[in-house]
C-alpha cells in the first residue's frame, strides 16, 4: 500500500465520533462540579454496636449530634482564660456559632464552670459544639457553616479559633484531596506523554491513549456527580476513578494503537487495519476489563454504604475505557489513517524482540533456579504481612496547614488528645424504668469511680444533653489520653466492650460503647472481617474468567497465585515503609505506624484486576503461538518476545501515573499510590518476565491440559 495515501472521513466513523463527542461535552459540564459534592472517606458501619448505641439514644430523645461533636479551640498568645477579654471572645464565638453557625449547643468553661475546658497553660479554652447532624456525613457538611461563623467574629489581636474534630478532619481531607488530584495529574500526565512519545515516536499516536483515558475519566466523573444526587460520593471514589481511569485507559489504548500501526502495513485501508487491530486485542481488553470490574463489584460484599460510590465509579470508568477503546478509538484511527505516524511516513515493524526472546530462553534454560530466586525475593516482601497493623485517619494525618490539623496541634499542647473525639458509653434503662432511679444512679456512680482509675481515661463527663426526655438514657463521655484513631483508643474500646461492668448488675441498665474511636474500630473490623469473603470471591471469579479465555486449568491457577503473591508483596512493601518507617525520610513523610484498612481492601481488589492486563496480554500471545506450533517452550519465548516491550511500556506508564499520587499531602492516598506503583513494577518485571516463564518451562505441555479439551496442532496427537 502507498504510505502517502491519507484516509478521508467515512460515513460509518462519523456517527460514532459524533456520538462520543456529544457524550463527552455533556459529561465535561458535570465533571467540573464533582469536587463540590464529594464527602468523607468513611462513615459509621450500619448495624454495628456504635450505631446501635446511637440509634437507641436517639430513639429515647438524645440528639444525634451528641455523637458527632466538634471542638473549637480558642487560643490567645498573651491573654489568660480568666481575663475579661478572653471571656468576651469566647462569648462572641459561642453566640456566632449558635446564631448562624448551625450549632444547637455550645459548652465552655464560662457557660458551665468546668475548669477542665481551660488549658494547662491558661492561654487556651475548648468550646464543645453539638450540631443538628444526624450522621457522620451530615456532620462533615456542618463544618463549613461553623467555620464561617467563627470567621465572622472580629477576634482581638493575638487570638485564634480553629474548628476541629473527626467530622472536620474528613471535611479538610475532601477539600485537600481534590487539589491533590489536580496536582498529581499535572505531574503524571506530562511524564506519561513523554513515555508514550518514546514508545510511538509520534506525537499524534502518543496523545491518543491520554485522550482516551481522559475521556473515560471525564465521563465517569460525571457519573459520580449524578450519583451524588442519590447517595454520598466519597473522596475515595474520586481518587479511584482518576487513578484507575488514567491507568487502564492509557493501557488499553496503548495496545490498540500499537496493533493498528502494525496492521497499517499489511491492510489495504485504514478501516480494515482498525478492524484487524480490534480483533487482535479485543479479547485481551475485554477479559482485563472484566477482571477489574469484578474486583470493584466484590467491594459491594463489604456492605458499607460509602463503598457504593467507589464501586460504581470503578465499574463505570473501566467499562467506559473498554467501550471507548473498542469503538471510539478504532473510528478515530480509521479517519486518521497513516497520519497517526506523523511526522514519519510509516511505523517501525512490530515483530518479536530479539532481546526479549533471548531473555525468555535464558530463564527457561534454568527454570528452577530463576523460579527459586524470584520466589525468595517475593518472600522477603510477603513476610511482613504477618505483622500488619491497622491505621485510621486522624487529624495528625492531615497536612499541617489545614484547620483541623492546626486546631488539633493547639489542642494537644494544652489538653489531652482525646478531646478531639471522646468515647461514649450509652446507658439505657429497662422498659418502665429510668436512669434517675436511686439504684441506677448508684450503679453509675460506682462505674464512674472505677473507670476514673483507668490510666487510659483522663476524665469522665456527661455528654451534651446527656439524659433524654424519657429519662431512659444517659451518655457518659470518656476523654482518653490518646486520639480516637490511635491503637490505644482502639484498645480502650475493646476493653470497655469486653468489660462485664459488674457495677450495673441488678440495676436494670445496659451499656453500649460508641463515639469516634468505637466507630473507627467498627469500620476497621468490618473491612478486615469481610476480606475473608471478598478475597475468595475475587479469586474464584478471576480463575473462571481466565479458564474460559485461555482454555487451560493450570495456567489460570498459577495466574491467580502469582497475582496473590504480587498483592501480598505490595502489602509487605507498605508495611516496611508506612509501618516500620524504612525510607520515610527519603519520601518526606512521618510513618503512621500501619496500613489504612480501606487501602488494604482497595489495593487487593484493584491490583487483581490490573494485573490481568499484563497476564492476559502475555498468555494470549503464548496460547496463540502454542496452537500453531504445539511447542510450549517456543510459545513462551515467542509470547514474551512479542509482548515484553509493550508490557514494559505499559508498566512504565502506570508507574508514572500512580507515582504522582504517592507524593500527595494525604497519607491514605500516598499509601494507595505507592502500593500500586510497587505492585505494578513487581508484577511487570519479576512476576511476568521471570517467574511466569520459569513456571511455564517447568510444567511444559501440562500447562495446557484441560479435562474436556486439548490444544494441539491439526493432525497431532498429544
Amino acid at each position: 500500500m502507498d504510505s502517502t495515501v491519507v484516509a478521508s472521513p467515512r460515513r460509518r466513523e462519523l456517527p460514532v465520533l459524533g456520538a462520543w463527542l456529544a457524550i463527552l461535552a455533556a459529561a465535561g459540564a458535570l465533571a467540573l462540579h464533582v469536587g463540590e459534592v464529594v464527602r468523607g472517606g468513611s462513615d459509621a458501619v450500619p448495624g454495628s454496636e456504635s450505631i446501635q448505641a446511637v440509634d437507641s439514644a436517639v430513639a429515647a430523645g438524645v440528639p444525634a449530634g451528641t455523637f458527632y461533636p466538634f471542638v473549637a479551640v480558642l487560643h490567645s498568645d498573651s491573654a489568660l482564660v480568666e481575663d475579661a477579654q478572653f471571656a468576651a471572645a469566647g462569648g462572641e464565638v459561642s453566640a456566632a456559632l449558635l446564631s448562624h453557625g448551625g450549632a444547637k449547643a455550645v459548652q465552655s468553661v464560662w457557660s458551665t464552670g468546668d475548669a477542665r475546658l481551660a488549658g494547662r497553660s491558661g492561654h487556651s479554652a475548648l468550646l464543645l459544639i453539638r450540631t443538628g447532624a444526624e450522621s457522620f456525613s451530615e456532620a462533615e457538611l456542618a463544618t463549613a457553616p461553623l467555620r464561617d461563623a467563627v470567621a465572622s467574629v472580629q477576634l482581638p489581636r493575638g487570638f485564634s479559633c480553629e474548628i476541629t474534630g473527626q467530622a472536620a478532619v474528613l471535611y479538610d481531607l475532601n477539600r485537600r484531596s481534590s487539589a491533590d488530584l489536580l496536582a498529581a495529574e499535572r505531574i503524571g500526565l506530562p511524564v506519561t506523554l513523554l513515555i508514550l512519545l518514546i514508545v510511538f515516536r509520534s506525537p499524534i499516536a502518543a496523545l491518543l491513549p491520554l485522550a482516551l483515558a481522559m475521556t473515560a475519566t471525564t465521563i465517569s466523573m460525571a457519573a459520580l456527580w449524578l450519583l451524588s444526587r442519590f447517595t454520598a460520593v466519597s473522596v475515595f471514589a474520586e481518587n479511584t476513578v482518576t487513578m484507575i481511569g488514567l491507568g487502564v485507559g492509557v493501557d488499553y489504548a496503548l495496545l490498540l494503537v500499537g496493533a493498528f500501526r502494525r496492521a497499517l502495513g499489511s491492510e489495504p485501508t485504514p478501516r480494515q487495519a482498525a478492524r484487524r487491530a480490534v480483533r487482535e486485542v479485543r479479547s485481551t481488553i475485554i477479559c482485563s476489563g472484566a477482571a477489574v470490574a469484578v474486583g470493584f463489584l466484590a467491594l459491594s460484599l463489604v456492605r458499607l454504604a460509602f463503598l457504593k460510590a467507589p464501586v460504581f465509579g470503578g465499574v463505570v470508568v473501566v467499562g467506559t475505557a473498554v467501550l471507548a477503546t473498542l469503538t471510539l478509538l478504532p473510528a478515530f484511527l480509521a479517519v486518521l489513517g497513516w497520519r497517526v505516524n506523523w511526522p514519519r511516513v510509516a511505523a517501525r515493524a512490530g515483530g518479536p524482540s530479539a532481546f526479549w526472546s533471548q531473555w525468555a530462553q535464558l530463564v527457561m534454560r534454568r527454570p528452577l533456579l530463576w523460579a527459586a530466586l524470584s520466589l525468595a525475593l517475593l518472600g522477603l516482601f510477603v513476610a511482613p504481612v504477618l505483622r500488619m497493623s491497622g491505621w485510621s485517619l486522624g487529624a495528625s494525618g492531615l497536612a499541617a496547614d489545614l484547620e483541623a490539623r492546626r486546631g488539633y496541634e493547639t489542642l494537644i499542647r494544652d489538653f489531652v488528645p482525646g478531646w478531639i473525639g471522646p468515647t461514649a458509653i450509652v446507658l439505657e434503662a429497662a422498659a418502665g424504668h429510668t436512669v434517675l432511679e436511686v439504684r441506677a444512679r448508684e450503679s453509675v456512680r460506682r462505674l464512674i469511680e472505677r473507670l476514673a482509675r483507668d490510666p487510659n481515661i483522663v476524665l469522665i463527663r456527661p455528654a451534651v444533653e446527656a439524659s433524654g426526655p424519657q429519662g431512659r438514657i444517659a451518655v457518659l463521655g470518656l476523654v482518653g489520653a490518646a486520639p480516637p484513631e490511635s491503637p490505644a483508643a482502639f484498645a480502650l474500646v475493646r476493653t470497655l466492650r469486653a468489660d462485664p461492668l459488674p457495677e450495673l448488675a441488678g440495676s436494670g441498665l445496659s451499656a453500649r460503647v460508641t463515639g469516634a474511636a468505637a466507630m473507627l474500630t467498627d469500620f476497621e473490623r468490618a473491612i478486615f472481617a469481610r476480606m475473608w469473603v471478598v478475597v475468595p470471591t475475587v479469586l474464584l471469579v478471576t480463575f473462571v474468567t481466565l479458564l474460559v479465555h485461555l482454555r487451560s486449568l493450570l495456567i489460570p491457577l498459577k495466574a491467580i497465585l502469582l497475582n496473590l503473591l504480587s498483592v501480598l508483596a505490595s502489602y509487605g512493601f507498605l508495611i516496611l515503609v508506612f509501618q516500620d518507617g524504612h525510607g520515610t525520610r527519603l519520601l518526606g513523610l512521618t510513618p503512621p505506624g500501619g496500613l489504612n484498612a480501606f487501602v488494604v481492601l482497595m489495593l487487593f481488589t484493584i491490583l487483581f484486576g490490573l494485573s490481568m492486563d499484563y497476564e492476559v496480554f502475555l498468555l494470549s500471545a503464548i496460547r496463540t503461538r502454542y496452537l500453531r506450533s504445539g511447542d510450549s517452550a517456543d510459545a513462551v519465548a515467542h509470547g514474551i518476545a512479542t509482548t515484553g516491550g509493550t508490557i514494559t511500556s505499559a508498566a512504565a506508564i502506570m508507574i508514572s501515573l500512580f507515582l504522582s499520587f504517592g507524593f500527595t499531602h494525604l497519607m491514605a492516598t500516598r499509601e494507595f499510590g505507592l502500593g500500586l506503583v510497587f505492585a505494578v513494577a513487581l508484577d511487570a518485571s519479576i512476576v511476568r518476565l521471570v517467574l511466569l516463564p520459569a513456571l511455564m518451562a517447568l510444567f511444559g505441555r501440562a500447562n495446557w491440559w484441560l479435562p474436556s479439551l486439548r490444544f494441539h496442532r491439526a493432525g497431532e496427537r498429544r
